[in-house]
């Protein structure tokens, strides 16, 4: 869009005081602007004066939800499904799917998240602990399979530089996929566009949900089309106890003829901030904790146990073709914030002011898949996501629960591991992904004279 058509639409407010301004914020605003779309600017300032808001915004109360049934899988169902999974596993037809868009700026570090030191004795970084994953697999199935990383246009340029630094972790650079996340512009809560500190339009990322569009974008459906990949193993870049690949999950995937499967695992408390596993009408789908009334939430069943149990831990399989098919039916969210806003402009800087940032969710996409499954898995085994510096889900929780798991793996296996180290300090273990992907990967490989951990132990190659 051009001025004068800026202009015309009522947004003339972004060249006030166009002269004073210093060349660099000029360019700024010229090249911003090059990349917005009218008709989805409409669509927005449409969504956001519709009456009441979307739906989606809505708390949603008792009278249309009901828990959505859950797949806790046993024993014998789990080691069916992880043979038909290792079958479709060995033929190559999935690929990693990472969203990777945040900075860690939660976490006191001042680079991409993926690249925070997480393993408690290596320090190995998440990129790398899913990077040997990758590897480990690969070798055990024989499977040359992609791995696509959505960026944001935040990080993408320092992620790819760690790539490179890294050498792909000895991954083939082709088979590493890096693209970014798609944006949607700020508006005022009027529905005007905002200019942002540096001079150009003020703009956010358009949510996980904008993962589907942006791989389309970057040519990787066609990629992965093209490389017979049918299956995507999708999952955030904070949690490094993510079991990618999972034969069991993919061969119960396959069995239910699902599109989109989950996993879920019981909440810890009502007010867990997770979304529910819920039907919705009698259509599966995840309900948002902030969306979900209070009251329901906190049901218990006359066993005691929470009415809506399960919640999402935004680790999902999803068949390539529906998501090509419905990325483009993803409903838009909004959420309002406040944020530095150089508007109007002033000589004294951005200043803080009330605006409306527009998102979609990955797991919109639940209620138009067919088979749609909820698949149980243990937080302890699986979820250990790092979000914030203290506190809860944060650097120590997932210390913790990394050292929990490999401490576990190693009594299953009968060895016996002291509860304090040598110098007095609790006793970590870690367990590289190179070494064991999995507890029957350790239970093979695991000399039989190791009958005892007393001190600080890593195991790798």
């Amino acid at each position: 869009m051009d001025r004068s058509d800026l202009e015309q639409a009522g947004q003339g407010h972004l060249f006030a005081g166009w002269e004073r301004r210093p060349p660099a914020q000029r360019q700024r605003l010229i090249e911003s602007l090059a990349d917005l779309e009218p008709a989805r600017l409409r669509r927005l300032q449409e969504l956001l004066r519709r009456p009441g808001g979307p739906a989606a915004e809505r708390a949603a109360g008792p009278a249309a939800l009901a828990p959505a049934p859950v797949q806790a899988p046993s024993a014998a169902a789990a080691a069916r499904w992880a043979a038909r999974g290792r079958e479709q596993l060995a033929r190559g037809s999935w690929a990693l799917l990472t969203v990777a868009g945040g900075q860690g700026t939660r976490l006191g570090f001042d680079a991409p998240k993926g690249m925070f030191p997480v393993t408690p004795i290596r320090r190995a970084t998440l990129f790398q602990v899913f990077a040997e994953k990758l590897l480990a697999a690969r070798a055990a199935f024989g499977a040359a399979v992609p791995w696509f990383i959505m960026t944001s246009p935040l990080n993408h340029a320092a992620t790819a530089r760690y790539f490179a630094e890294q050498d792909y972790f000895g991954l083939p650079k082709a088979d590493v996929r890096l693209f970014r996340q798609g944006t949607n512009p700020v508006l005022s809560a009027a529905g005007d566009l905002l200019l942002a500190p540096d001079g150009g339009l003020l703009l956010s990322p358009d949510g996980a949900g904008g993962v589907f569009a942006a791989l389309q974008r970057a040519g990787l459906i066609a990629a992965a089309r093209a490389r017979g990949i049918a299956h995507l193993f999708y999952f955030q870049v904070d949690n490094p106890l993510v079991t990618v690949p999972d034969a069991a999950f993919l061969g119960a995937h396959l069995e239910a003829g699902s599109e989109f499967s989950t996993k879920v695992v019981a909440k810890l408390h009502a007010g867990e901030r997770v979304g529910v596993a819920a039907l919705t009408g009698g259509r599966p789908g995840i309900v948002e904790y902030s969306d979900l009334d209070p009251a329901l939430a906190a049901e218990r069943t006359p066993r005691g146990e929470l009415r809506f149990r399960y919640g999402s831990i935004a680790i999902h399989l999803i068949d390539v073709e529906f998501a090509a098919a419905q990325a483009a039916a993803l409903p838009v969210h909004l959420a309002r914030k406040r944020q530095p806003v150089q508007w109007p402009l002033a000589a004294s800087g951005a200043a803080e002011q009330d605006v409306v940032k527009f998102e979609q969710f990955v797991f919109d996409l639940i209620p138009q898949a067919r088979g749609a499954l909820f698949y149980a898995v243990d937080r302890a085994e699986e979820f250990a996501p790092l979000k914030n510096r203290t506190g809860a889900d944060s650097i120590a929780t997932c210390t913790a629960g990394q050292i929990a798991r490999a401490r576990r793996w190693l009594r299953h296996c009968g060895v016996a591991v002291a509860e304090r180290a040598r110098d007095g300090a609790p006793l970590a273990v870690e367990i590289s992904p190179r070494y064991a992907l999995d507890l029957p990967t350790l239970q093979q490989r695991l000399p039989a004279a190791v009958t005892r951990i007393d001190d600080h132990t890593l195991l790798d190659c």
